[in-house]
């Protein structure tokens, strides 16, 4: 999925949780912690990271 996508957003419980992720910039792993239950503020830090993927 990120090699075709420009965006990825993340939903739990019907809430949209994340929305900007870039999939050039964040890892899988980053991705999967943001689905698995991080907190809003731990996951508007990880995105204002922009850690590249690899």
């Amino acid at each position: 999925v990120f090699q075709v996508v420009d965006r990825i957003v993340v939903m739990r419980r019907g809430k949209v949780v994340a929305d900007d992720i870039d999939p050039k910039k964040t890892s899988v792993a980053e991705v999967e912690r943001i689905i698995t239950g991080m907190s809003d503020k731990e996951i508007r830090d990880a995105i204002a990271d922009g850690k590249p993927s690899h």
